[in-house]
């Protein structure tokens, strides 16, 4: 699908690219279930989402 003022896919793989390239140090918050406030970056999260998928790949766990 594409967007209506983008030249781009609208997926999720390219808003996570988006972000990285354009909001790196964008904040986000979020609510734990302990209800406290943790408070993060797009870029801290990708990091760690890179990280986490680097692991499991050499787990042997793959995209399909």
């Amino acid at each position: 699908m594409k967007g209506n003022m983008m030249e781009w896919d609208l997926t999720i793989p390219q808003a996570i690219s988006h972000a990285e390239k354009y909001n790196f140090d964008g904040q986000l918050i979020s609510r734990e279930l302990d209800g406290s406030i943790k408070k993060t970056t797009y870029g801290e999260s990708i990091q760690r989402s890179k990280k986490l998928a680097n692991a499991l790949n050499k787990l042997g766990i793959h995209p399909s």
